[in-house]
């Protein structure tokens, strides 16, 4: 995110980062930090091996059973 973003679009920004901070769940990734070096907003995130949710998609419908155990 740049300087050139309006101010309600980095306060949504900060909020959101802030809500995901505090989420702690074995199938939703960490967020470790959030913060600004020059001109570039980061998320400092945790690393997961895998594929993502698109690559995941690419390969068919997920079947039931697996969205039960991903989402619980």
């Amino acid at each position: 995110m740049n300087r050139t973003v309006s101010p309600q679009v980095r306060k949504r920004f900060d909020r959101e980062a802030r809500a995901i901070s505090s989420l702690q769940h074995p199938h939703i990734c960490s967020l470790y930090d959030v913060g600004r070096e020059g001109e570039t907003d980061y998320l400092v995130m945790e690393l997961l091996e895998g594929e993502s949710l698109a690559q995941r998609l690419a390969r068919g419908p997920v079947p039931i059973s697996e969205v039960l155990t991903l989402g619980s």
